[in-house]
Protein backbone atom coordinates (compact mmCIF):
# COMPACT_ATOMS: atom_id res chain seq x y z
CA UNK A 1 0.00 0.00 0.00
CA UNK A 2 1.39 3.36 -1.04
CA UNK A 3 0.83 6.33 1.22
CA UNK A 4 2.07 9.08 -1.04
CA UNK A 5 4.93 10.01 1.26
CA UNK A 6 8.46 9.45 0.14
CA UNK A 7 11.08 8.53 2.69
CA UNK A 8 14.63 9.61 2.12
CA UNK A 9 17.96 8.94 3.69
CA UNK A 10 19.14 11.84 5.90
CA UNK A 11 21.91 13.83 4.28
CA UNK A 12 25.03 15.15 5.90
CA UNK A 13 24.62 18.97 6.06
CA UNK A 14 28.35 19.44 5.49
CA UNK A 15 29.42 17.01 2.77
CA UNK A 16 33.14 16.47 2.55
CA UNK A 17 34.79 17.86 -0.52
CA UNK A 18 38.38 17.92 -1.66
CA UNK A 19 40.48 21.04 -1.17
CA UNK A 20 40.43 22.86 -4.51
CA UNK A 21 43.20 25.21 -5.59
CA UNK A 22 42.76 27.41 -8.63
CA UNK A 23 45.76 27.95 -10.81
CA UNK A 24 46.87 31.53 -11.38
CA UNK A 25 46.38 31.02 -15.12
CA UNK A 26 42.70 30.20 -14.57
CA UNK A 27 42.26 33.28 -12.35
CA UNK A 28 43.69 35.53 -15.08
CA UNK A 29 41.42 33.92 -17.71
CA UNK A 30 38.31 34.63 -15.63
CA UNK A 31 39.22 38.29 -15.19
CA UNK A 32 40.38 38.14 -11.55
CA UNK A 33 44.06 38.80 -11.14
CA UNK A 34 46.17 38.24 -8.06
CA UNK A 35 46.62 42.02 -7.85
CA UNK A 36 42.83 42.51 -7.77
CA UNK A 37 42.61 40.07 -4.87
CA UNK A 38 45.39 41.93 -3.03
CA UNK A 39 43.65 45.26 -3.65
CA UNK A 40 40.40 43.85 -2.25
CA UNK A 41 42.17 42.52 0.84
CA UNK A 42 43.82 45.92 1.39
CA UNK A 43 40.44 47.64 1.16
CA UNK A 44 38.97 45.21 3.69
CA UNK A 45 41.91 45.86 6.04
CA UNK A 46 41.45 49.65 5.78
CA UNK A 47 37.70 49.38 6.47
CA UNK A 48 38.25 47.09 9.46
CA UNK A 49 40.83 49.52 10.87
CA UNK A 50 38.35 52.39 10.51
CA UNK A 51 35.68 50.32 12.25
CA UNK A 52 38.06 49.44 15.09
CA UNK A 53 38.79 53.15 15.68
CA UNK A 54 35.09 53.83 16.26
CA UNK A 55 34.79 51.23 19.00
CA UNK A 56 34.98 52.32 22.63
CA UNK A 57 37.13 50.75 25.30
CA UNK A 58 35.33 49.76 28.48
CA UNK A 59 38.57 48.78 30.22
CA UNK A 60 38.69 51.78 32.56
CA UNK A 61 35.37 52.00 34.34
CA UNK A 62 34.80 54.76 36.87
CA UNK A 63 32.39 55.32 39.70
CA UNK A 64 32.83 58.81 41.10
CA UNK A 65 30.78 59.93 44.05
CA UNK A 66 30.75 62.44 46.82
CA UNK A 67 28.60 62.51 49.92
CA UNK A 68 28.11 65.84 51.61
CA UNK A 69 25.85 67.12 54.34
CA UNK A 70 24.39 70.41 53.16
CA UNK A 71 23.58 72.90 55.90
CA UNK A 72 23.13 76.58 56.55
CA UNK A 73 23.92 78.29 59.84
CA UNK A 74 24.65 81.84 60.89
CA UNK A 75 28.37 81.13 60.69
CA UNK A 76 28.69 78.92 57.65
CA UNK A 77 26.72 77.70 54.64
CA UNK A 78 27.38 74.53 52.62
CA UNK A 79 24.99 74.05 49.71
CA UNK A 80 27.05 72.24 47.07
CA UNK A 81 28.29 68.69 46.46
CA UNK A 82 31.33 68.62 44.17
CA UNK A 83 32.59 65.43 42.47
CA UNK A 84 36.27 65.15 41.53
CA UNK A 85 37.08 63.45 38.19
CA UNK A 86 39.23 60.31 38.06
CA UNK A 87 40.32 60.53 34.41
CA UNK A 88 41.23 63.23 31.87
CA UNK A 89 38.04 62.59 29.87
CA UNK A 90 35.07 60.42 30.76
CA UNK A 91 31.95 59.04 29.13
CA UNK A 92 29.08 59.16 31.65
CA UNK A 93 26.47 56.37 31.43
CA UNK A 94 24.49 56.91 34.60
CA UNK A 95 23.87 59.46 37.34
CA UNK A 96 22.50 58.79 40.81
CA UNK A 97 21.39 61.52 43.21
CA UNK A 98 20.35 60.80 46.78
CA UNK A 99 19.19 63.28 49.38
CA UNK A 100 16.53 64.15 51.95
CA UNK A 101 13.32 62.11 51.92
CA UNK A 102 11.02 65.06 52.60
CA UNK A 103 9.65 64.90 49.05
CA UNK A 104 9.95 67.14 45.98
CA UNK A 105 13.20 68.75 47.14
CA UNK A 106 14.48 71.13 44.44
CA UNK A 107 18.13 71.05 43.40
CA UNK A 108 20.32 72.02 40.46
CA UNK A 109 22.64 69.52 38.81
CA UNK A 110 25.54 70.92 36.77
CA UNK A 111 27.58 68.53 34.62
CA UNK A 112 29.80 70.23 32.09
CA UNK A 113 27.68 72.65 30.07
CA UNK A 114 24.46 70.91 31.17
CA UNK A 115 22.45 72.57 33.93
CA UNK A 116 19.34 70.71 35.10
CA UNK A 117 16.80 72.07 37.58
CA UNK A 118 15.33 68.93 39.16
CA UNK A 119 13.27 67.76 42.13
CA UNK A 120 14.22 64.85 44.35
CA UNK A 121 11.26 62.47 44.84
CA UNK A 122 9.99 61.43 48.27
CA UNK A 123 12.08 58.24 48.11
CA UNK A 124 15.23 60.38 48.28
CA UNK A 125 16.73 58.58 45.27
CA UNK A 126 16.82 59.90 41.71
CA UNK A 127 18.50 57.67 39.08
CA UNK A 128 19.17 59.36 35.76
CA UNK A 129 19.95 56.64 33.25
CA UNK A 130 20.64 55.81 30.50
CA UNK A 131 22.65 58.83 29.47
CA UNK A 132 25.68 59.11 27.24
CA UNK A 133 27.84 62.23 27.26
CA UNK A 134 31.49 63.21 27.60
CA UNK A 135 33.00 65.23 30.42
CA UNK A 136 36.51 66.66 30.37
CA UNK A 137 38.60 66.90 33.51
CA UNK A 138 38.00 70.65 33.71
CA UNK A 139 34.19 70.38 33.38
CA UNK A 140 32.17 71.22 36.50
CA UNK A 141 30.42 68.36 38.32
CA UNK A 142 28.28 69.56 41.16
CA UNK A 143 24.88 69.52 42.79
CA UNK A 144 23.46 72.63 44.48
CA UNK A 145 20.51 72.76 46.87
CA UNK A 146 19.27 75.12 49.56
CA UNK A 147 17.63 72.20 51.39
CA UNK A 148 19.70 70.79 54.25
CA UNK A 149 20.37 67.06 54.38
CA UNK A 150 22.75 64.27 53.41
CA UNK A 151 23.20 64.51 49.65
CA UNK A 152 25.16 62.20 47.35
CA UNK A 153 26.08 62.68 43.69
CA UNK A 154 27.36 59.59 41.84
CA UNK A 155 28.57 59.41 38.23
CA UNK A 156 29.33 56.10 36.50
CA UNK A 157 30.78 55.28 33.11
CA UNK A 158 34.17 54.68 31.51
CA UNK A 159 37.29 56.67 30.72
CA UNK A 160 37.57 58.08 27.21
CA UNK A 161 41.10 57.08 26.24
CA UNK A 162 40.77 57.82 22.50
Amino acid sequence: MKTGFRTSVPMNPYPSSPDVRIAEKEIAQNGVTAQAVLNSLSAIERNLAALARTMASYDRLFDEYQQQTLYSTDIESVNQVIVTPEFHAEIVHSILVTGPTTGNVPFTLTLGSRVWNLSLPASGILPITPVLFRLKESDPRFLTSTTAGDWTLELSGYADIS
